[in-house]
């Protein structure tokens, strides 16, 4: 309820303030809603004062009606207390990846308009003068949800309309996202013998090998192989994080699921790949000396600082520019992995575990057609086994049609 002040004139004794209360901004602080109501001079105090207790209660309908509050604020005001007092609650890659999708996709569309102007349509027809992938417009309208959530959370507005969106993706022609096991053995070859850099080689071989995500091999430290057990222990990823000071962009931060997993190191050529860059490592640390700022890093750039997985990408696109595995990008080594793991084992369970994936329902989403091809396969190889190939052969000629099936109903 509205809280009523008798302010009365020398005019008229029966003026009112009205304050109206519109929750709390991004600081706790309450938000208000000033308004004036002037009754009729000859009527009593009560009367009048009634009067503005109907005309309060209006205008608390008017604002509980309008889930977006008064609309005074805009949606960059709401974007900036975002950033600037909730942010410290989420990770530096989050809030890197938030911050670049609003102010080069969002605040430019959305930055001047009123709150009591957001609705679903409105947002509709905004996400669809973005443009982009439909990855990409996901990534943006998660972040135009995260910042009217807090709206909401900070009492600023009843309800986000972001939530309200039933955004249609755009069809697009499917991307392949991994190798064959025979493209994967032909890719390796390719960079073997290209002129790739032999530490840039030695990374993604090794990302085929461990399937760890891109950012998780560059920030594995010697310190976490345990030779002994013949395994690394994975804790750390290399993330962007623009509050650096020294115009520093890269640090170590936690992994994608918060949880270390261990990865075996057994097989002959993954140690090799480390033995080898061992060697590389050693090399860069006695030529620069006390400029080499991270020896302790398994992958470091070649000034000796983190390595910037971008220019691994464009080195990556630059080796297999017109070739059958152009479309490859780093992260596909680990899906390559998986492909290859589900292919040749069928294990699901396996493949989850050694991927570092917090649920096996997260892999089956990634890789059920993987692992249906990989039945197909198997169920063919089964058959091929047991039963005659003359068997096979007369089922592939008399394959069931529609017209043979009426017929088989009315022989029954």
């Amino acid at each position: 309820m509205a809280r009523i002040e008798h302010r009365p004139t020398k005019k008229n004794p029966n003026s009112f303030k009205i304050i109206s209360f519109c929750g709390y901004d991004g600081n706790g602080k309450q938000i208000k809603k000033y308004d004036k109501f002037v009754a009729s001079p000859t009527l009593s105090y009560k009367k009048a004062f009634a009067e503005a207790q109907k005309y309060a209660l209006k205008l608390d309908d008017k604002y509980k009606t309008n889930p977006y509050y008064d609309g005074s604020m805009k949606f960059s005001e709401l974007a900036e207390l975002y950033f600037e007092i909730h942010a410290c609650e989420l990770k530096p890659q989050t809030i890197t990846t938030y911050k670049s999708s609003y102010e080069n996709h969002i605040k430019p569309l959305l930055g001047n308009t009123q709150l009591n102007r957001l609705n679903p349509v409105f947002l509709s027809q905004t996400m669809n003068k973005i443009t982009g992938s439909n990855g990409s417009k996901k990534k943006y309208l998660t972040t135009i949800q995260a910042i009217l959530t807090y709206g909401v959370q900070c009492g600023i507005i009843d309800h986000s309309p972001a939530h309200d969106i039933s955004w249609k993706k755009r069809n697009e022609p499917k991307k392949k996202r991994y190798m064959t096991p025979d493209q994967a053995q032909r890719f390796i070859e390719h960079i073997r013998n290209s002129k790739m850099d032999d530490d840039e080689k030695r990374y993604f071989e090794f990302l085929l090998l461990t399937g760890l995500r891109p950012s998780e091999a560059l920030a594995l430290k010697w310190s976490d192989i345990n030779y002994d057990n013949a395994t690394i222990l994975v804790e750390h990823t290399l993330i962007y994080d623009s509050s650096l000071p020294n115009g520093q962009r890269l640090t170590l931060g936690t992994t994608k699921t918060g949880e270390s997993k261990l990865i075996s190191i057994k097989n002959e050529t993954i140690l090799r790949i480390l033995r080898d860059q061992q060697l590389h490592v050693k090399s860069l640390r006695q030529k620069l000396g006390t400029q080499f700022k991270h020896p302790e890093m398994i992958f470091p750039s070649g000034m000796g600082n983190y390595r910037d997985i971008g220019a691994l990408r464009t080195a990556l696109k630059r080796c297999t520019f017109g070739t059958e595995f152009e479309f490859l990008t780093p992260h596909m080594m680990r899906h390559t992995f998986a492909t290859v793991g589900l292919i040749e084992s069928g294990d699901l369970s396996a493949v989850s575990k050694e991927l570092g994936h917090s649920d096996v329902s997260t892999t089956l989403g990634f890789y059920a057609e993987v692992l249906l091809e990989s039945k197909e396969s198997l169920i063919n190889s089964v058959a091929d086994r047991i039963c005659p190939k003359s068997d096979n052969t007369d089922m592939k000629k008399e394959s069931p049609t529609e017209n043979s099936a009426d017929d088989s109903k009315d022989s029954l």
